[in-house]
């Protein structure tokens, strides 16, 4: 679901909420661009998905090596960042990802 939705409870006895999120952001070159954020996030449990960066789709969190692309997603001061690493390219970005997190 595109909106939050509590899915169960984490260790600690906090609410684990899922969320979906899609759409096209902007990125840059050498630049680990946001492509989503939510400054409702103290914790990701798990995440998915992928940000497609105008020649492959990229699976969230993963580094294949030697290509020129990848993307991840992060917990910074602000909350929580899906963000988008080119080399190669800069342009918009598709995204379809999903996280599990605790506020």
């Amino acid at each position: 679901s595109t909106t939050e939705q509590a899915i169960g409870t984490w260790i600690d006895g906090s609410t684990i909420y899922r969320r979906a999120y899609s759409g096209t952001a902007a990125f840059a070159t050498n630049v680990a661009s946001t492509v989503v954020t939510d400054a409702n996030v103290r914790q990701i449990i798990d995440c998915g998905g992928y940000v497609n960066d105008g020649f492959a789709d990229l699976a969230l969190g993963h580094y294949p090596g030697a290509v020129t692309s990848y993307s991840f997603a992060m917990v910074t001061q602000n909350g929580f960042d899906v963000r988008l690493f080119s080399t190669a390219t800069s342009g918009n970005a598709n995204y379809a990802v999903w996280v599990e997190y605790i506020k």
